[in-house]
């Protein structure tokens, strides 16, 4: 950086602008530091943060033990598949709206439950790679890129976009299908 008083210029946001200019004139007038070191420094990560990824398979398997003890096992088991179904189904109707290999939709289903109880992983990683390995991504996939994603037909026809595609796609439909399936579940078992 050039500290010799001559000007420099940055390219800022209207919402950054008037801060910006505060900052600079309080360092002109000697009232501010111009040291930035604390921008290099990552906060700690708070409690919840660190337990955000586990609420909601703790509160399915609450929901599912309350089951055991309320109603018996029978319930329980009732509310294990439901919530399955609702996991499992949507991520798999998520990866079949991307027109996914049916390979990838099975993975899609069955994975969906797995990557809810493990936070470190999710079931768009899985299907993602199923499809990029059944429909291996070609040269040309990779050169047409940047004309394929203007398009909706472009992005199915690209096998990149594709399994790009079948990620956020059954991502989003485990994610919506634990959404519905804690209400329906926590629903079921209060009506009994």
């Amino acid at each position: 950086m050039d500290r010799g008083g001559g000007k420099q210029v940055a390219i800022v946001g209207a919402g950054h602008l008037m801060g910006i200019k505060s900052h600079l004139e309080g360092i002109a007038a000697a009232g501010e530091s111009a040291d930035v070191s604390e921008l290099d420094q990552i906060p700690p990560a708070s409690m919840l943060s660190k337990a955000a990824g586990w609420i909601i398979p703790l509160i399915i398997a609450a929901i599912i033990v309350l089951g055991f003890f309320r109603a018996g096992a029978g319930v329980s088991v009732t509310l294990l598949l439901r919530w399955v179904l609702w996991n499992g189904s949507l991520a798999a109707l998520g990866t079949l709206i991307a027109l996914g290999h049916p390979l990838s939709i099975l993975v899609s289903f069955v994975g969906a439950p797995i990557a809810t109880i493990n936070p470190f992983i999710g079931v768009g990683l899985f299907a993602g790679v199923t499809e990029a390995t059944m429909r291996k991504p070609r040269v040309t996939d990779a050169e047409t890129i940047a004309d394929d994603v203007s398009s909706l037909r472009g992005i199915y026809r690209n096998r990149i976009t594709r399994a790009l595609l079948v990620f956020l796609l059954s991502s989003i439909g485990g994610m919506v299908g634990n959404f519905i399936a804690i209400p329906s579940l926590a629903g079921r078992l209060l009506g009994k």
